[in-house]
């Protein structure tokens, strides 16, 4: 019996690692133009949460382990991707302990339940995540913080024009 209870929570884990591999990728390679970016919209953070909220600890795993797995499909994989990916885990664990306990409902049945969801996956969520994953950007020099080190500064003159 312990066995099967073991084994359907990697199943869990695993299936829930898929979904979020694949709404990653379809996250980064910027729909609708089909290039790498930030797509102009990024649903996986709204399956973060529900994931969280239900599955707990499990989805933790899995919404790790899946944008690892994303970010190999969409071959932007680097070695930062291990330290990265914890930002939208952190992110998941916000409204996963407001939903924790038995003050707000998550089947959201009462206006208090939707302010709690409001405040902790549509904004605590999305803060936390959004200064953790860019900070680490500016901080690995995946992204630069000053607009004159970027070629596409289009009021920069270059030296060959001149």
């Amino acid at each position: 019996m312990v066995e099967k209870k073991y084994f359907s929570g990697f199943i869990l884990i695993g299936v829930l690692a898929g979904v979020v591999a694949i709404l990653d990728w379809i996250g980064v390679i910027g729909f609708p133009l089909g290039i790498f970016s930030v797509s102009f919209f990024y649903i996986g953070s709204a399956f973060f949460t529900a994931f969280a909220v239900w599955f707990r600890w499990r989805a933790l795993l899995a919404i790790y382990l899946g944008l690892l797995m994303g970010a190999v499909l969409a071959g932007t994989f680097t070695i930062f991707a291990f330290v990265l990916a914890l930002g939208n885990v952190f992110g998941a664990i916000i409204p996963m302990l407001f939903f924790d306990n038995k003050i707000f409902n998550t089947e959201l049945k009462s206006i208090k339940d939707y302010f709690a969801f409001i405040i902790s996956a549509t904004l605590l969520q999305n803060i936390v995540s959004a200064i953790y994953v860019l900070g680490g950007f500016v901080i690995f020099g995946i992204m630069p913080v000053d607009r004159k080190s970027t070629r596409l500064n289009s009021s920069h003159v270059s030296e060959s024009r001149m």
